[in-house]
C-alpha cells in the first residue's frame, strides 16, 4: 500500500511504501523494518513473504522511505541537487548540510508513531530495524548509531561515505549492527570494515560479512536475508538462555 505523510522536520510531503503479511491485523504488535529507496518494498516482499510463510523468519511490517524527488510529492528541487544523497549522507554540506538531520527525526519523529498507530508496526517492544545498502546503507548506519534508542537492528550494506571511524562508547541499550559489503567494491568494503571495527571497539555488537561479488543487487538480497535470519535466530537463542538462567534460578531456590 502507498501512503503520503507530510514531514513538518523537512516541511514537505513524503511518499511511503508499506508491504504487510498476508495475516496482518493492526490490532497485533509487528516487528518492522524501514528500508531505506522504499521503491524496493515490492521488490523486497516477494522474497521476504515465502521466508514468512516457511518459518524463516517472523511475520514482519515492511516500511519503504522513498527517496530522491520521487519520494516527494513538492517539488524541492531547490534544495538539493542530490535530494537523496542529500538525505541519507550525514556528511554532505553543500547543498543542505542539515537536512540528514531532518530526514531522520522525520523517519523516528513521524514515520515510526504513524506506522505504530496505523500498523501495529514496532508496537510494544517488537523489534525495530533499518538497512540500505550504498547510500541507504550509510543512512542505516548513522540511524542505528545515532538512535539506539529507536532502532534495535541496523542492516548496513556496501556503506561508501560517511564512515564511523571513531565511535562513542554504547550506551546501555544499543543497536545491533549487521555490515557487510562485497570484495569487488575496496572503497565500500573498506569503510564497512573500519566503521565495523569502530563499532565493536565501543562496545557495539556488529556482525560483519564480506561476500564475493561488486557493487550489486544479487549482494544486497542475499546480505539482507542473512541478516533477518541471524537476526532472529539470535532471538530465538537469547530467549532459550534466559529459560535456562530462570528455570535454572528456580530449581535453586
Amino acid at each position: 500500500m502507498d501512503a503520503e505523510l507530510f514531514s513538518p522536520q523537512l516541511d514537505e510531503t513524503r511518499r511511503i511504501k508499506v508491504y504487510l503479511p498476508l495475516d496482518h491485523s493492526p490490532a497485533e504488535d509487528w516487528p518492522v523494518l524501514f528500508l531505506a529507496d522504499g521503491i524496493m518494498v515490492d521488490y523486497v516482499a516477494r522474497w521476504v513473504e515465502p521466508m514468512i510463510q516457511s518459518g524463516a523468519i517472523p511475520r514482519m511490517v515492511l516500511v519503504g522511505l522513498l527517496s530522491g524527488q520521487p519520494g516527494i510529492v513538492e517539488d524541492r528541487s531547490d534544495v538539493s541537487r542530490d535530494l537523496r544523497a542529500a538525505d541519507y549522507l550525514p556528511n554532505r554540506t553543500q547543498d543542505a548540510p542539515h537536512r540528514f538531520r531532518q530526514h531522520l527525526d522525520f523517519v523516528t519523529e513521524t514515520v515510526l508513531p504513524w506506522a505504530q498507530k496505523t500498523h501495529g508496526a514496532g508496537r510494544n517492544g517488537e523489534k525495530i530495524a533499518v538497512t540500505g545498502f550504498s547510500n541507504g546503507g550509510v543512512f542505516a548506519l548513522h540511524a542505528g548509531y545515532r538512535r539506539p534508542g529507536v532502532f534495535d537492528l541496523a542492516i548496513v550494506q556496501s556503506p561508501g561515505v560517511g564512515t564511523i571511524k571513531e565511535a562513542n562508547e554504547a550506551p546501555t541499550r544499543a543497536t545491533e549492527f549487521w555490515i557487510s559489503a562485497g570484495a569487488q567494491e575496496p572503497h565500500f568494503l573498506i569503510s564497512a570494515i573500519q566503521s565495523a571495527e569502530a563499532l565493536e571497539a565501543a562496545g557495539y555488537v556488529v556482525r560483519q560479512r564480506t561476500y564475493i561479488a561488486g557493487h550489486a543487487m544479487d549482494q544486497w538480497d542475499q546480505g539482507l536475508s542473512d541478516a533477518l535470519q541471524s537476526a532472529i535466530a539470535d532471538s530465538v537463542n537469547k530467549a532459550a538462555i534466559r529459560f535456562k538462567r530462570l528455570a535454572s534460578s528456580l530449581l535453586s531456590a
